[in-house]
């Protein structure tokens, strides 16, 4: 475990803001920034106030891709 974690404090105090590959966070180095151009979408009540569900999309999906996970989140709040 040691060894890993030394390579990962490793790669983020090297890291530089434009590379690609960067490490935003040691305790889940799954996280993804989410930044300009990237995909998050969400769910609306009618007029827009409130938010009824969010979800950050991995990697750079095409919207028409994201509706039905996006439909299923809310549905299971119902």
């Amino acid at each position: 475990m040691l060894p890993t974690r030394s390579r990962a404090v490793g790669k983020l105090l090297a890291q530089k803001p434009e590379d690609t590959d960067k490490l935003y966070a040691l305790h889940s180095p799954e996280v993804e920034c989410i930044g300009k151009g990237m995909a998050v979408t969400n769910a609306r009540a009618a007029g827009g106030q409130f938010v009824l569900g969010a979800l950050a999309r991995p990697g750079n999906p095409y919207d028409g891709h994201t509706l039905a996970d996006q439909i299923a989140q809310v549905g299971s709040r119902a």
